[in-house]
């Protein structure tokens, strides 16, 4: 799973961008809000993901990898939940938990998986460096802040790829991806 959270102003208008890879199944998730701040569009996209698995039982796991370039999010969700909830939603400096609402959310989702036997892995991945998936959460993100049109996809993950391949019905699963002159480019070989 790919999430990532995106602000116009900080704060101002904000979106979230979710992309679920499973199996054969490929699911974009996006949406908005009028007023709010970077680091709560961060973890909202995390969030949103992982209800979305937790909605669909159909959706099989045993281990869920969740990538993203908020370095806040993955540091909140593996390293200092446990702590803030502990000391009563308070930092260790003793002031109170920056998006403490959105953060209950999450623990919420990761507990509710965590008991369905799915083990959360969480992967920072650098921001716009070409990895596919981070480029496009970020690009639903970035389009659901600023209220332009997006299309979301949910269907099989081979159309997925090929529509992303340029929608070449005869091209195969892509096994490499770049980022090339501005545009995602999908590759069978090196």
């Amino acid at each position: 799973m790919f999430c990532d959270g995106a602000c116009l102003g900080n704060p101002g208008p904000g979106g979230w961008g979710v992309l679920v890879h499973c199996g054969d199944r490929v699911v974009e998730l996006a949406g908005a809000s009028t007023h709010t701040t970077n680091n709560a569009m961060e973890i909202l996209a995390a969030t949103a993901g992982l209800q979305w698995i937790l909605a669909h039982p159909e959706v099989e796991l045993r281990v869920l990898v969740v990538k993203t370039d908020s370095s806040y999010v993955i540091q909140g969700a593996s390293q200092w939940l446990s702590g803030w909830k502990q000391r009563g939603w308070v930092t260790r400096e003793g002031a109170p938990v920056a998006n403490q609402e959105r953060w209950s959310e999450l623990d919420r989702a990761m507990i509710d998986l965590q008991a369905r036997g799915v083990r959360i892995s969480w992967e920072h991945v650098r921001g716009h460096s070409g990895v596919a998936g981070n480029e496009r959460v970020d690009q639903l993100a970035r389009a659901a802040a600023g209220g332009d049109p997006y299309k979301l996809y949910d269907g099989s993950a081979a159309d997925y790829f090929r529509e992303q391949a340029g929608g070449d019905p005869s091209a195969r699963y892509p096994r490499y991806v770049s980022w090339v002159g501005k545009r995602v480019a999908f590759h069978e070989s090196w």
